[in-house]
């Protein structure tokens, strides 16, 4: 009993001659209210209640000593009649259990009570509490509009310790936040400690409540750069940008959480190598060394119908051209990157994969593929067209060939009229590059004036006799040949002539008028039309080999009928049209030095020396 009465002294008023309103002491007032007629005396209290301010006046003697005045108190205790709502506490045991009672009580009520994050508004935490627990805080954000922190969204403060879970984030969830953790959590192995709050909606932001240790070996203040983004909203606010390439504080998350990240993540990591090989420290680095854009490698391993020649323009050239000796080709393809280093000048790939290589080696056989049609294994280059190995194989086997390889032919025929021992027929006869009819054919809004300028006046001012045109279009080829003199417009097909009439007529009528001076309302018809009986073909990409060998007809003077290679069968025309170039092709990388290592003929050229060839290193 005696603690209990001296924990009550220190910490209540410890003036003897203090007043206690009953109504503040439960137990005293429950005592109270058991003596009997008490509710007819509180109006006579009120009455006799007027004399107690006087009372007041003489207790402040009390300091100054006055034995007289104390006497006067005690006095009070010959007045308990009264019953005036207030009692002088005596030194009896009863009346101090009431005292430490209701003392006890007071302090219970009018102390704040403790509380541990039961209200998700809650704004501080006691002193007393704070010590190994988390507390709600109004949120510092840095874009601060100035606004009162009534208006301000609410973060968890970590006090003294970190912790993965607080009471707040444990409330019911919305839809919408349901759906943002299903995103934020999919494909992370655990999920168990995070959470999010959504302070309006999803476009606005959120707060999550994941935690990261400080990270050993790091600058301190990345640490605490670090600590201090995890208390932002997440948003799409950016944190990085090089080279057009962003992150924001959405990727961050995914980031440090372990989640899948965008390839465009990666793209803005390569970037910013990039970047860091352009400082002046990095120049002697700069000079060797290249990184590719990995959409490079998106483009050569998903797209179809591609156009290398483009590919290489767009991605390679310029590095070549700046004397790179170096490429570094970041490659993503089904959902995994890679790295490969080509060394141009050894010739040779070094494959860099975090998982089998042999699982992801036809990527890099394609690419290996894609070099060597480059520059490395051609076999036959006419202006500016080439026929590598890859084209060889396709062209033996029966496959369908691009319509760059039948170009490459036609050029080479081009090429055949200009010998010394052909000037009789090249100056009769011009053959027009593919991409006549190409124009003429497909573009929209054709300015046919523009057209004629760059590819039939030349001809014409050369003072050409016969114009023949290949003609490609809806995967066909077939040959128009143009008699200006005569005006004549004889058509070679290896299949129907009247189902590419169209094209032909389109043609003729770009003639017509050509001659008129391009008088669209002119409706004079100068050319007359003639199908010339052919040979059909017996393979069903065979179109490209016959426009050929019908071109070659022409020029040397036959007819396309008593061609005696068309007679044969699919695969041999194919072959014999393969050893012809090939032998062509030997011919040209002679007189150009530019034999292969594996050519019978190289010894006799080089010596032995290293070979252009492509080798793996893994």
């Amino acid at each position: 009993m005696q603690p209990q009465i001296d924990e009550a002294l220190s910490e209540g008023d410890q003036t003897r001659e203090m007043d206690i309103e009953l109504e503040e002491f439960p137990l005293a007032k429950v005592e109270a209210e058991k003596e009997e007629g008490w509710d007819a005396k509180v109006e006579a209290e009120k009455e006799e209640g007027k004399g107690e301010e006087g009372g007041k006046e003489g207790d402040q003697t009390q300091a100054m000593g006055s034995e007289q005045e104390l006497c006067d108190v005690k006095v009070a205790e010959d007045v308990p009649k009264k019953k005036k709502g207030r009692k002088r506490r005596e030194g009896g045991d009863d009346t101090l259990k009431v005292f430490v009672s209701g003392l006890r009580a007071k302090s219970q009520r009018t102390t704040k009570k403790p509380k541990f994050l039961e209200s998700p508004f809650q704004t501080e935490l006691p002193k007393k509490g704070r010590k190994g627990k988390k507390g709600v805080v109004v949120v510092g954000d840095d874009d601060d509009k100035g606004e009162k922190d009534e208006g301000k969204p609410l973060a968890v403060s970590h006090l003294g310790r970190s912790t993965s879970v607080a009471e707040l984030w444990k409330r019911e969830k919305s839809e919408e936040e349901k759906k943002l953790l299903e995103t934020l959590n999919m494909g992370i192995p655990s999920s168990q400690d995070f959470d999010v709050r959504l302070p309006g909606t999803i476009n606005e932001g959120f707060y999550h409540n994941f935690t990261v240790e400080d990270i050993p070996d790091v600058l301190a203040d990345e640490n605490k750069w670090l600590q201090h983004f995890l208390t932002l909203k997440v948003d799409n606010r950016l944190c990085f940008e090089v080279e057009g390439h962003t992150i924001c504080r959405y990727d961050m998350l995914h980031l440090l959480r372990g989640g899948r990240l965008k390839d465009e993540i990666i793209e803005a990591l390569v970037a910013s190598l990039r970047t860091w090989l352009k400082l002046p420290i990095n120049a002697h680095v700069e000079r060797k060394y290249a990184i590719v854009t990995s959409y490079f490698s998106i483009w050569l391993l998903t797209a179809s119908n591609l156009d290398e020649r483009n590919v290489y323009k767009n991605y390679i050239k310029k590095h070549i051209d700046e004397g790179k000796d170096v490429l570094i080709i970041p490659i993503c393809h089904a959902d995994h990157w890679h790295v490969l280093e080509v060394n141009l000048g050894q010739k040779k790939c070094r494959h860099y994969s975090s998982a089998d290589h042999e699982a992801w080696a036809r990527d890099m056989l394609t690419i290996q593929l894609f070099l060597d049609r480059m520059y490395i294994r051609t076999i036959f280059e006419v202006e500016d067209h080439t026929i590598c190995r890859y084209d060889m194989l396709h062209l033996l086997r029966g496959g369908r060939l691009k319509d760059e390889i039948i170009e490459a032919l036609v050029a080479s025929l081009r090429t055949w009229l200009k010998l010394p021992i052909n000037a009789h027929v090249e100056r009769k006869y011009a053959i027009v590059t593919s991409y006549f009819s190409i124009w003429l054919l497909t573009a929209s809004n054709l300015d046919e004036r523009n057209v004629y300028k760059n590819y039939i006046k030349k001809h014409i001012d050369e003072g050409k006799d016969v114009l023949i045109i290949p003609i490609c279009h809806a995967d066909h080829w077939h040959v128009l040949e143009v008699n200006l003199g005569q005006k004549k417009c004889r058509h070679y097909s290896s299949a129907d002539h009247e189902a590419w009439a169209r094209d032909v007529l389109t043609i003729q009528l770009f003639l017509d008028r050509m001659v008129s001076g391009f008088d669209q309302a002119s409706t004079f018809r100068a050319f007359q039309y003639e199908a010339v009986p052919c040979r059909t073909q017996k393979g069903s990409y065979d179109c490209g080999i016959h426009a050929y060998f019908f071109i070659k007809a022409i020029l040397e003077g036959r007819e396309v009928m008593d061609i005696e290679v068309l007679h044969r069968e699919s695969h041999m025309l194919r072959a014999r049209l393969a050893a012809q170039i090939i032998c062509e092709g030997r011919e040209w990388k002679k007189l150009r030095l530019k034999l292969d290592s594996d050519d019978p003929e190289y010894l006799l050229y080089f010596g032995g020396s290293d070979a252009p060839m492509i080798e793996w290193k893994y």
